[in-house]
């Protein structure tokens, strides 16, 4: 057997055993082949139920074994965690196990498995399903001029939306190619746009969505977890001073940093309902996710403290982010401690003009009444 796999991003079966099937090992009455899936949902189609997936996978073995009858058999083997799935597709090849064809989620292609040397290219292959591939769908799997991998589902597309005015005004032309978009990053960066949230950043939250459980305890969901107007201010001001990545939106904190975000957890458990998660909260524009934002807004609210957030951010999955761990970390630290000096500074200022509440004015101009704003 081949100690290198032909990878797929779930690959047209019948295509990618045929690209492999003169290496599998031999039986009596024929040739065995091995889909090997590194987790439970690596299944063809990915994440369906037992009776769908089952039912497709037996037609696409019956079909291929129908074109080629030197192959009497075809299994199926998608198990495991997806925590664990390139520990275990790595243990399955160290241990000599067969494995014609691994139907993988796309990421780990490229960050794992060609990385470790453990693949095939696909170039021979290429041809017979280019034509039935959308125009760029083998691009995130060609690395260094080699094919590594051939899509069966959808590849997954990530729409931008521009403003136009700050493009004219910046004159850029908007991007036709991800490297482009690149490129005008430090254009944007320049006139304080930050494009895409990533590892490094730093998020101010305007309003926290409270998916908790914790806080119903003490007050009803309708109850809204807003930060104190000020403290807001003086954190944005502080990562302005510090040169901060900085966002300012809405953040949601649930009880989970796992099926709470969508992720498996022990044993791969996952309900259906837990996989649509991110994307609802991405179609509203929320911007983060954590566990505790919302104790301490709702709690500071009800107990008559402000209170503001700001957080370090470690990955962003849905732009293939993976987690880089304390990433951003010391930045939030220092807009903090910077923030908690700035608002010292606007009770000073608040005190000094004799008003309730503060507002940004220019010192020329500095309020003389409280206007209850």
């Amino acid at each position: 057997m081949r100690r290198k796999l032909a990878a797929t991003v779930a690959v047209a079966v019948l295509l990618s055993v045929a690209a492999c099937s003169s290496d599998s090992p031999s039986e009596t009455d024929g040739i065995k082949l091995v889909v090997f899936g590194p987790n439970q949902f690596n299944t063809i189609p990915a994440n369906a139920t037992k009776d769908v997936y089952t039912k497709v996978q037996n037609a696409l073995a019956e079909g291929f074994i129908a074109e080629n009858p030197q192959v009497s058999k075809i299994v199926f083997d998608a198990r495991g965690q997806m925590a664990d799935e390139v520990t275990r597709t790595s243990n399955a090849q160290l241990a000599g196990e067969q494995m014609d064809v691994i139907v993988c989620a796309g990421n780990p292609v490229n960050t794992s498995y060609q990385p470790k040397g453990m693949l095939e290219p696909l170039d021979d292959m290429v041809p017979q399903v280019k034509d039935r591939l959308a125009e760029g769908a083998l691009t995130p799997f060609t690395v260094n001029g080699k094919v590594w991998a051939v899509p069966l589902s959808g590849v997954a597309v990530t729409t931008f939306f521009y403003n136009k005015t700050l493009f004219d005004k910046l004159k850029l032309t908007p991007p036709q190619t991800y490297e482009d978009f690149v490129a005008m990053a430090p254009a944007l960066s320049g006139a304080g746009v930050r494009p895409v949230v990533g590892p490094g950043d730093v998020v101010v939250s305007s309003g926290v969505v409270r998916d908790d459980g914790m806080t119903r305890a003490y007050i009803t969901p309708a109850f809204p977890a807003a930060p104190s107007y000020d403290v807001v201010a003086a954190l944005v001001q502080a990562a302005h001073d510090t040169g901060a990545n900085l966002h300012v939106g809405v953040t949601r904190s649930s009880d989970s940093d796992t099926v709470g975000t969508g992720r498996p957890s022990v044993g791969g458990y996952l309900q259906p309902r837990h996989t649509e998660i991110i994307d609802y909260y991405v179609r509203a524009g929320v911007l983060s996710n954590d566990r505790e934002a919302s104790a301490v807004v709702t709690l500071s609210n009800l107990f008559g403290r402000r209170s503001g957030v700001v957080q370090g951010v470690t990955d962003n999955y849905t732009v293939g982010k993976v987690l880089d761990a304390g990433a951003g970390m010391d930045a939030a630290a220092r807009v903090l401690v910077e923030g908690l000096r700035t608002l010292a500074c606007f009770d000073r200022e608040r005190a000094a003009h004799g008003v309730r509440h503060w507002v940004p004015r220019p010192h020329s101009d500095p309020p003389t009444t409280d206007k209850g704003i």
